[in-house]
Order: structure tokens, then sequence, then C-alpha cells
């Protein structure tokens, strides 16, 4: 289950008032913001693009009968808060649980709130040392996957996502500067990290939901390796489906978060 085109063309996630709120705020601190890397045409997409792939990611994982009624759904607040907040801590002044709690505690209930900070805690990176990239990457990918064993349910769903939206972006949209051989490893962290997000103790409904993350997962690093290795066919369903959302995500951040250059 998709978010449908016509909902993508609203821009409207926010069936819920209170995960309106989150959008708004986050609309202000990345507002401006740019991916990192560049498509065929030389274009950089809006940063909200991966966050709204990565909360359409879960929210597809979700239990629920559409998607409306995972996004009403309050036990589901604290999580997909979580999905949208999930860079904050690591890539803006907003660098504390304090900052965040303080930023957010007018628009999001005391209990989900509290439960999404810590979420974001556990998906926030410590500094990684290294003597150049190549170490730097290496040192991360290792504490990764050791940490990602020991996350909670909610993290470890939001981690998943956010390893699949970055590695289709890695083939999509990569930085200038990655090689080929770079890009392989960045696939590499992504499935190791993914694995390591599926070890632990989990009720039956938690376990399903990570399965369905999994299943997605495994779609998205084969879509990466035939595209790494030049051998996706043209007409691929994955393939277009993948171009098509991004297109009209595109289209529709450039409008709340700045114009791309």
């Amino acid at each position: 289950m998709r978010i449908p085109y016509t909902k993508l063309k609203e821009a409207s996630i926010c069936q819920n008032p209170y995960m309106e709120s989150v959008w708004s705020f986050i609309r202000g601190v990345h507002f401006g913001v740019q991916r990192k890397g560049i498509n065929e045409e030389n274009e950089k997409a809006p940063y909200a693009v991966h966050l709204f792939r990565v909360f359409e990611l879960c929210l597809n994982a979700l239990d629920g009968k559409d998607f409306e009624e995972k996004i009403q759904n309050e036990k589901n607040l604290a999580l997909l808060s979580a999905t949208l907040l999930h860079d904050v801590m690591e890539d803006t002044d907003i660098n504390t649980p304090r900052l965040l709690y303080k930023a957010l505690e007018k628009r999001v209930p005391d209990e989900s709130l509290m439960k999404a900070i810590r979420i974001v805690e556990e998906l926030t990176n410590p500094p990684f040392e290294g003597k150049n990239d190549f170490e730097h990457a290496i040192n991360k990918m290792r504490w990764q996957v050791q940490h990602a064993k020991t996350m909670s349910y909610e993290a470890k769903v939001i981690k998943i996502a956010d390893q699949v939206a970055n590695v289709i972006d890695s083939v999509d949209y990569p930085p200038k500067t990655w090689s080929k051989s770079r890009k392989f490893f960045y696939l590499r962290k992504a499935e190791k990290v993914t694995a390591s997000c599926l070890e632990g103790g989990f009720s039956d409904k938690e376990q399903r939901t990570l399965k369905r993350m999994h299943k997605i997962s495994k779609k998205a690093y084969w879509y990466a390796k035939l595209k790494l290795n030049g051998k996706i066919p043209a007409n691929a369903k994955f393939y277009k489906n993948q171009a098509k959302r991004f297109q009209i995500l595109n289209l529709i951040l450039k409008k709340e978060f700045g114009k791309t250059k």
C-alpha cells in the first residue's frame, strides 16, 4: 500500500493535527536544505524528500487498513513523529533532547513527545573519528551495526526505512565524488545495519512490521545493485514507480522547503 498520488500532490501526510504540527516544525528547521547528491540532470533535491520517503516507508509497514487510519491512530504518533524528526539533533542547532522538547512541547502531547525524543536519541549518530573518509565510514558502519541490535522496536523500524531511503538516493542522487566502489560499500553497510535491526525479542505484531520492512529493504537493495551494475531494465516496475514518486515529491517539497539550485 502506497500513499495515493492525489494525496502526494496535496502534500497531505498530516491527517493527524499533531503530525501536521511536526511537519510545520520540520519545514522551519530544514527550509532551504538540500540533499548532498545530484541526479543525471545535475539537480539537487530538498532534504525533506528524504524525510517523506522514510515516513512513507514506515507508514506502509504499520498495521492498519489504510494510511489515513494509520496516521489517525494515536498509538503510532510517537513513531511517526520520530520518523520526521530523526535527523534533527544530528543536523541542526536543536541538538539536544531538551532543546527538541522545548521546540515541540506545545505541538505534540507530552507522553508521545517524550517517547518520540527518546527514539530520535537512539537514531542520532555520535561523532566518528577517522584519518580519512574511508576510515570514518568504516568506524561509522561498525558502530551502527552494533548499535542497531540494541535499539527499541520503533527505532529499528525507522532505521531500516532510513537505510532504504539512503540507498535509493545513493544510486539515483549520488554525491559527485562517490565512486562505484563507494556506492557498493554504502549498500553493504545498509544491508548489515538492516540485518542487525532484525535481532532481538519482539511481539508478534512488532515482528510482522519488521518483516515487512525487511521485505521492502530487500527489493530496494536488489534495485540498487542492478542499477549500479548497469543491468536494470528501463521499464522495470520498481524503478519506474520510484522515479515517478520522486518527481512528484520533488515538485511538492520545492515549494514548501525552498527551491533547489
